[in-house]
């Protein structure tokens, strides 16, 4: 709950400057394939939606905020006991940097902060939560389909610990106005 209220917060926040001059604003919504990596362990890749809303302050600058909310889990071994993990949800804040490199194609950078929720399940050891939050930072890239309309896909390193690591793939569309 206190997630989902800093997200609407966070968000509503960023409204406030999305008309504020002739710099665009954008929204996206995309797949996201995470990979929870155990160190020694078994790695598990759970589904989730991810939507976002930024605003360019500068050309080539904008501040970005994401929320993943789970849609599905994956399972894996751990000491012959079958163990489903899923990604509750997150909400991270980022720093976009853009490079342009043609007229509709850019090339961008992320780094910010992440707070989120992963579950882990078994019929024998019950269910169990961790909450994590630390740096984030990633790397993606966007195509102009049509005008205002683009392509967007992004490879994010959300939590990296000294025993495991969640990083995720983005796929989807991104709506700038």
């Amino acid at each position: 709950m206190k997630t989902a209220i800093f997200t609407l917060f966070t968000m509503l926040a960023l409204t406030t400057v999305l008309y504020s001059d002739e710099l665009p604003a954008y929204f996206d919504v995309s797949y996201h394939l995470g990979d929870y990596d155990v160190d020694g362990g078994p790695t598990v890749s759970p589904d989730a939606i991810r939507v976002g809303i930024g605003k360019f302050f500068h050309s080539n600058l904008a501040i970005e905020s994401q929320f993943i909310a789970g849609v599905g889990e994956d399972t894996a071994k751990a000491k012959g006991v079958d163990v489903d993990v899923e990604i509750k949800n997150a909400i991270s804040i980022f720093l976009r940097g853009n490079v342009n490199l043609m007229q509709k194609a850019n090339l961008f950078g992320l780094v910010g902060f992440t707070r989120g929720k992963l579950k882990a399940s078994s019929e024998i050891l019950g269910d169990s939560s961790e909450s994590e939050s630390g740096l984030s930072y990633g790397f993606g890239v966007d195509f102009e389909l049509i005008e205002g309309l683009s392509f967007r896909s992004d490879y994010i390193f959300y939590f990296s610990e000294d025993d495991y690591d969640y990083t995720g793939i983005n796929i989807g569309a991104m709506i700038r106005f």
